[in-house]
């Protein structure tokens, strides 16, 4: 997996980011876990370690924690901001 490397990654304060395409002019909104995934892609890290790495950070996952990173990872493939 990896990121687009002309996505712009902006983390604001709450810890929430955006994504922005500025070839498409598209941007993608991102909640702190997704932030956090999106981190974790941008350092090389595929959907199960970044399962890993989320599991590490938090002390409560639901059990399909991982079916929802595979489809926050779907979605940014679909937007071509991760292949």
């Amino acid at each position: 997996m990896e990121v687009n490397k002309n996505i712009i990654f902006r983390k604001e304060f709450d810890g929430s980011a955006l994504l922005f395409d500025p070839e498409s002019g598209e941007t993608f909104g991102l909640n702190q876990t997704s932030a956090f995934l999106w981190e974790q892609f941008a350092a090389g890290a595929d959907e199960a370690q970044a399962l890993e790495a989320l599991k590490a950070a938090c002390n409560d996952l639901p059990a399909d924690a991982g079916a929802h990173i595979a489809a926050f990872a779907a979605a940014l493939q679909k937007k071509k901001f991760l292949f």
